[in-house]
């Protein structure tokens, strides 16, 4: 059986402002090939594969 999951288990703050950053960049013209943006949505996909694993 799993463990219980708490959110202080999860960096919310830093998960949260990465989607917003990412989300702000897209609607403002930025590729998602942009150094910048691609470092932030592969962190973003570790982030959602962490929580997912943590869920199952």
């Amino acid at each position: 059986m799993k463990q219980n999951v708490y959110v202080q288990d999860i960096d919310t703050e830093t998960c949260f402002r990465n989607v917003q950053t990412v989300t702000v960049n897209a609607l403002a013209g930025i590729d998602n090939n942009a150094p910048d943006q691609a470092g932030l949505l592969q962190k973003a996909q570790a982030e959602t594969e962490r929580i997912e694993g943590l869920c199952k």
